[in-house]
């Protein structure tokens, strides 16, 4: 399996959120042991990476990663179906010739060139980056538009005919593309599109098929006609046109100046005649194949292309692989089992390390909310075990004073974690959410925001919150869908 896969991302993502619930020392222990038997087979960070995750979940066909690519497959061939049904049934109804009225070429051109030509512009839109949406006035809000009726997301509509474990699976990739989206959001954008371009190039090989099948094997009349003020030299320059593509080596598949003229048809005359017309097919296939099929493999492939592109990022990006990639470097300096040892009920630890992010006597800055008991950086520094760049106090008082705190954090010239250090007794209240987006914002993409939900402790050294207070604060800290803003909330040293 590539590193790069999508059931690679599902599982790492998968481990590292059962990881966040373990406490540090039991990861350093097993992660330490790991790595001397993972350091011959790993030359590079990424490979290293891949062999934990091969040691830790090995490959399994019933794993989440496996089930979710399994599952995303049967519902693209669930899509190609119906694009193939759609295709063939367009096809059928604008080549239909029952003897009375020919098939029209303009009728054919319109929905098989200018159609589709006006789909692969609205598909080159979606995929712009988000800084060019950003820049154009408007672009934002029609290319979610254009995602949101994407054919891309019509195959989540079969999800209730997969087995019970493939929906769950896939069900689980679809929360974490929500959950972690400012991650994510690129692997859910080329996901989308290359499942519309995987429709478009079903659809117009059933197309291609039911008008080919029908040339063979039934006797087509083709004439053109339009109520525009179209004459025959204007609709020749316009065929001339569309075959340049072709025409260098493959004349027959130009219309002549005498197709043209001798097909014009207006129903009125009530007449036509269907021999001199039959060079048409060759034009009107060419066009579906050069302007229908043709750019919809090619953004099929370069969809695809990008969605791994994705895939490699996010891979090195997820919250908790550089924490990962450390503990597997350091040398082993202990002794330990390999696996968990069973422990007691789980119990308030005091703070030893704050989390995997800010490890002890790292730099960070401190910003208290809502009057939690630290008085300064020095008492922050000494209280928590680290080095307090900027120390602050929010959620008390007036919004200038917040909005005074967001500001000088925008303008630390650093990459130091912010903590933010809250009540764990009280509930995770929406100002204090809202603060944390505002915060977000201010410090930029990828800085990482921790969450500290803490208790008092003995003297003037806080305790971590314990389970049941720890999850409310997580299932909070989720409807963020900020993969780098984290909760410190260990449930105690065993686990």
């Amino acid at each position: 399996m590539k590193a790069s896969s999508l059931a690679r991302l599902v599982d790492l993502t998968a481990q590292l959120e059962e990881d966040a619930k373990r406490s540090p020392e039991f990861l350093r222990r097993r992660d330490r042991t790991l790595a001397t038997r993972l350091a011959a087979g790993a030359d590079d960070a990424e490979r290293a990476v891949v062999a934990w995750l091969d040691h830790i979940r090995p490959d399994d066909p019933e794993g989440p990663g496996e089930r979710a690519v399994r599952a995303n497959r049967v519902l693209g061939m669930g899509l190609a179906l119906v694009g193939l049904f759609l295709g063939a049934g367009t096809a059928a109804a604008l080549f239909h010739y029952d003897g009375s009225h020919p098939v029209n070429v303009v009728r054919v051109l319109a929905v098989f060139v200018g159609l589709q030509l006006a789909l692969v512009a609205v598909t080159l839109v979606a995929s712009l980056p988000e800084r060019a949406r950003a820049a154009i006035p408007g672009l934002g809000p029609l290319r979610d538009a254009l995602v949101t009726f994407s054919p891309g997301r019509w195959r989540l509509a079969g999800l209730r005919f997969l087995p019970p474990r493939q929906r769950e699976a896939t069900e689980r990739f679809r929360a974490m593309l929500e959950r972690q989206r400012r991650l994510y959001g690129e692997v859910e954008k080329w996901w989308l599109l290359a499942g519309s371009q995987w429709f478009g190039v079903s659809f117009h090989l059933g197309a291609l098929a039911m008008a080919l099948f029908l040339v063979v094997f039934t006797d087509l009349a083709f004439a053109w006609s339009t109520t525009l003020d179209l004459s025959p030299e204007a609709f020749l320059r316009v065929t001339s046109a569309l075959a340049r593509p072709w025409s260098a080596f493959w004349t027959d598949g130009v219309p002549t100046a005498a197709l043209v003229g001798e097909t014009q048809y207006f129903r009125a005359a009530g007449s036509h005649n269907a021999a001199p017309s039959a060079p048409w097919w060759r034009f009107l296939l060419a066009c579906m194949l050069v302007y229908g099929l043709a750019p919809r493999l090619a953004l099929l492939a370069f969809a695809r292309w990008r969605l791994q592109a994705a895939i490699r990022r996010a891979f090195r990006r997820i919250p908790g692989v550089a924490a990962l990639r450390d503990r597997l470097e350091s040398r082993l300096v202990e002794t330990a089992a390999e696996t968990e040892e069973a422990s007691g009920p789980p119990q308030r630890p005091v703070l030893q390390d704050v989390v995997a992010e800010i490890p002890a006597g790292a730099a960070c800055h401190v910003v208290v909310w809502s009057g939690f008991p630290l008085a300064d950086a020095e008492v922050a520094s000494r209280a928590l075990g680290l080095e307090v760049r900027s120390f602050a106090s929010a959620g008390e008082g007036a919004l200038e004073n917040d909005a005074r705190v967001l500001a000088t954090l925008a303008e630390a010239r650093d990459d130091a974690p912010v903590l933010v250090v809250a009540k764990a007794w009280e509930p995770p209240v929406l100002e204090l959410l809202d603060f944390i987006g505002e915060l977000r914002d201010a410090v930029g993409a990828e800085r990482a925001i921790v969450l500290a939900p803490l208790m008092a402790g003995e003297g003037d050294r806080p305790a971590a919150a314990s389970e049941p207070e720890a999850s409310q604060w997580r299932r909070a800290v989720d409807r963020l869908a900020d993969p780098w803003t984290s909760v410190y909330a260990p449930v105690g040293e065993g686990t």
